[in-house]
Formats: C-alpha cells, sequence, structure tokens
C-alpha cells in the first residue's frame, strides 16, 4: 500500500514541525504504520 501526501509551507520551522508530527504520531496511529520501518520522507 503507497500513500503520498503533498505540503506546501512557506515557513521551514512549520514544516519541520509538521513532518515530526505526522512520521511520529499522526500516520502510526491513523493507518497502523511504523514509524521506522514503513514511513519514508523525500524532500528536494
Amino acid at each position: 500500500m503507497a500513500t503520498f501526501f503533498f505540503m506546501e509551507e512557506e515557513d521551514p520551522d512549520k514544516l519541520t514541525d509538521l513532518i515530526v508530527n505526522l512520521v511520529d504520531s499522526r500516520l502510526p496511529k491513523a493507518y497502523g504504520f511504523d514509524s521506522f520501518d514503513d514511513i519514508q520522507v523525500l524532500a528536494p
């Protein structure tokens, strides 16, 4: 299963906080993902 999220945020600090929150708690809680084994963060 692949899930993609595209996010745009002007403030790098807010974006960093959002990504950490998603990977650390929101995605594992919503989808049962393991933060370390199941999630990749791709950024330019």
